[in-house]
């Protein structure tokens, strides 16, 4: 289920994955024996579900499939370059303004910079969730652009 579910970049909007994700955490709550009455109901949305990279805006103006594809592949070469560093990064200030770009290529090769770097998951989850933070927090959509980005200062990340 996990595989199919994940085969098309962000099925849904990535509700696909939450509900698969939610069916198997019901499971393992009310026990597998349900499992008969609990997985058919994900069908219907699974099969109808469009990935992202069946839209345009993934497409334009940069292909992001392609680039998130190199990286898949160059994810094995970048962990074990990080390997030794695990658990000495601390780069959530610097790659979450990163994060807010506009230049797809920008921000992968952050990414691939900071897990080179020793960033585990949990570091880049962190990142990401505060970019996001900062994104809703600070700025409603009329006011996004690149502009107001880089003019910006974002305070340090203290808490771990």
């Amino acid at each position: 289920m996990l595989t199919a579910v994940t085969d098309r970049y962000f099925a849904d909007g990535g509700h696909a994955l939450d509900f698969t994700n939610k069916a198997f955490e019901s499971l393992d709550l009310i026990g597998w024996e349900h499992a008969s009455a609990i997985l058919p109901s994900l069908v219907d949305h699974m099969v109808s579900a469009r990935g992202s990279e069946e839209s345009n805006a993934w497409r334009q103006p940069i292909d992001l499939v392609p680039l998130c594809e190199a990286t898949f592949a160059e994810l094995p070469e970048l962990l074990a370059d990080g390997r030794a560093k695990r658990g000495s990064w601390r780069g959530d200030e610097v790659l979450a303004p990163l994060l807010l770009g506009d230049d797809p290529t920008a921000i992968m090769a952050a990414l691939k910079s900071a897990i080179r770097d020793g960033a585990t998951a949990t570091d880049l989850s962190r990142a990401i969730a505060y970019a996001a933070a900062l994104r809703v927090a600070l700025f409603g959509v009329s006011n996004e652009s690149a502009e107001v980005w880089m003019g910006m200062s974002f305070p340090v990340i203290t808490q771990r």
